[in-house]
Formats: structure tokens, sequence, C-alpha cells
């Protein structure tokens, strides 16, 4: 870009460059730094230091490793696999969204168990509130 906004490239050569390893690299490094304040450099020496595993579930990162941060404070807490960073977003980053989520797991498997054991019929486990 130049001072006026006009681009020193023409249409085509700029989607070409956009859509090469480069160009992707390139748009990857300004997110870091202007998003998060992280160097290319500083991103992949946490994703080492995580083990090259998501720091919510231990498992791998996938394709597209996500940088996790608190949206308060924009402090870094992690490298996040993308399910993981979805589902933190979706819970809405509070610890008592995510404290609602895990009760509400631990009370179906107990219902299912109870169903299993012949404590409850069908249809009271259709009828059932978790929460």
């Amino acid at each position: 870009m130049t001072r006026t906004g006009c681009s020193n490239r023409c249409k085509e050569c700029t989607s070409v460059y956009s859509t090469s390893a480069r160009g992707r690299a390139s748009r990857r490094a300004y997110q870091l730094r202007y998003t998060y304040g992280l160097t290319t450099e500083k991103y992949e020496g946490r994703i080492v230091e995580q083990g090259n595993k998501c720091a919510c579930c231990g498992d791998g990162l996938g394709v597209n490793p996500m940088v996790d941060h608190d949206h308060v404070t924009g402090v870094v807490r992690g490298i996040l696999c993308s399910g993981c960073n979805t589902g933190l977003g979706q819970i809405g980053d509070q610890a008592e969204g995510a404290h609602r989520a895990e009760t509400y797991l631990w009370k179906s498997r107990d219902l299912v168990a109870e169903f299993a054991a012949g404590r409850h019929s069908v249809e009271e486990m259709i009828g059932a509130s978790y929460v």
C-alpha cells in the first residue's frame, strides 16, 4: 500500500501473492503481532512448550492452532485446538459457564448410569432435565 491507499500491485498479482504460502505467512505474522502482541517466534515457541498439544484438552493442535487470550486483559493463555477454542467461545470465557457445562455432563452421565442399572424407565429418560 502506498500513502494514497493505492496498491503497488495489480489485482491479479495481489490475488496470487495473498494465496501463496509467503502471503499467508505474512498475514498470520501481522495478525499475531497486532492482535495478540506475539511474534511468530513466540507463537511457535508456545506450541513447542506445550509439546504440540492443545493447552486445554491435551490432544493434537490440528492444522489451525488458535491463540487463546483473555478478552478483558488481552493476556495470551495458551494455544488451543480449534474445537477447544470454539467451545470456550461458546461458553463465554467464564468459569461459571464451564462449571455449568461440567455439572450438566456429570448429571447426564449419572442419569444414564442409573438407567443402565434399571432404576429409570425410557419415559423418565426422555422427560429428564439435566440442569
